[in-house]
């Protein structure tokens, strides 16, 4: 229920955007992204994972062939560790993330975009394996992470399309505790998704 009100606050913001702002095409979105993390200690390793995201995109009409792409996302993110012996937490959180990109249009249905993507962490759930305790060994999840995305958009048709994009990150994700307190470093991640304009 959260995560739909959530979704819908998101339309909303995005929505009332596109007066303030003069979007002039709102897009539904859904896809996958990929997230890879990588700790800062031998003792630790990491498994990046996949989930889901779903929100909404504006495209703003800038100067000649250039357009302001920017959104509005609740995104699943998926991450497990193990540390030498073996125990091992899995977790997964939710993000709300922002999409700021400048997208070039190559023509009306083919476009290339790069800007910043900033997530914002509003929950995490945790699983144990092989001995490992959630309880104590929380990862102190940063609140905000951000990375550098770059992609490319293709339309099928003036309305429907695909996006895909790669983002650098360049933030810490947090700390892990099993057995260190060594940091995780957000490294990238891998999205596609469908939108839908209308």
């Amino acid at each position: 229920m959260k995560t739909l009100i959530l979704l819908i606050s998101s339309f909303v913001l995005v929505t009332a955007a596109n007066s303030a702002f003069a979007f002039s095409d709102i897009a539904i979105v859904g896809g996958a992204a990929t997230t890879d993390v990588e700790p800062e200690s031998d003792n630790i390793d990491s498994t990046g994972g996949t989930g889901f995201f779903a929100g909404v995109h504006g495209y703003m009409e800038m100067q000649g062939p250039w357009m302001l792409r920017a959104g509005a996302v609740l995104a699943q993110r998926q991450v497990s560790f193990e540390d030498n012996a073996d125990r091992g937490l899995d977790y997964t959180f939710m993000n709300l993330e922002a999409p700021i990109t400048v997208m070039y249009n190559f023509n009306d249905m083919i476009g290339a975009f790069g800007g910043v993507r900033l997530g914002l962490n509003l929950n995490n759930d945790c699983s144990e394996s092989n001995g490992a305790s959630c309880e104590g060994n929380d990862l102190g999840f940063e609140t905000i992470t951000y990375g550098a995305e770059l992609g490319g958009h293709f339309r099928f048709t003036p309305n429907f399309g695909i996006e895909a994009a790669y983002v650098l990150g360049l933030s810490s994700f947090g700390e892990f505790d099993i057995a260190t307190d060594a940091g995780i470093d957000y490294t990238s991640s891998l999205l596609i998704n469908a939108f839908f304009i209308f």
